[in-house]
């Protein structure tokens, strides 16, 4: 399990950009990462050196959950959380997504999450600090290539923060900070494939965004 830390790819290696991979102790850079969460996602990813394991987790028809937390640009609505809760096509690409469950926690404006939007895109956000922000929680199972930013995408908005909190019923490790990284036990292997917590924003008050509002 580790922590990935935003402004890493999932890669074995790259010319450009830090890897996950230069986040593993030595002992353990033979293990293969299972899936891929892109460079601005941030949390859970697993690694293994078991073939048949990484081929369960990531098959669409295991159903096996995995849960985010996000933040977005935009303001999502009841109409929108319910395109997404029947199923929807993805933006851009227009493919068929499952069914996923999605949560609601608050709105915000674009100058209180300041400190969560890239630095790259930070200053011209900025320009626009009363502009709407939505937070929430939502799994999906099946893990097309960006699903959870192009569901959000598809109702109108636009990811700004992700971090996966979950698959199946194992949950990231609240004591590891970003880039570290630790091994599972025999019981935690098995969370994997048991249903998910309750999807409850009380489920992971440990994993949220730390936003303090004024």
């Amino acid at each position: 399990m580790l922590n990935k830390p935003r402004g890493v790819i999932t890669a074995c290696r790259d010319d450009k950009n830090p890897t996950v991979m230069e986040c593993l102790p030595e002992a353990y850079k033979h293990l293969r990462p299972v899936g891929r969460l892109d460079k601005e996602t941030e949390g859970l990813l697993l690694f293994t050196d078991d073939g048949k394991l990484t081929q369960t987790i990531l098959s669409p028809d295991a159903d096996i959950a995995k849960t985010y937390a996000f933040l977005c640009f935009g303001t999502l609505t009841q109409e929108g959380m319910e395109e997404i809760r029947k199923g929807t096509t993805l933006y851009a690409n227009n493919r068929a997504a499952k069914p996923a469950d999605i949560l609601l926690q608050r709105y915000m404006e674009v100058k209180d999450v300041a400190p969560y939007i890239s630095e790259r895109r930070r200053e011209h956000h900025l320009n626009h600090p009363d502009g709407a922000v939505s937070q929430g929680i939502i799994r999906i199972t099946e893990g097309q290539k960006h699903e959870v930013r192009l569901l959000l995408r598809t109702v109108r908005c636009a990811v700004l923060y992700l971090k996966r909190l979950s698959v199946g019923n194992l949950l990231l490790d609240a004591s590891l900070q970003p880039g570290e990284s630790r091994l599972l036990t025999d019981k935690e292997v098995q969370l994997l494939f048991q249903s998910p917590p309750p999807f409850t924003a009380d489920s992971y008050t440990d994993l949220l965004p730390a936003i303090t509002l004024p």
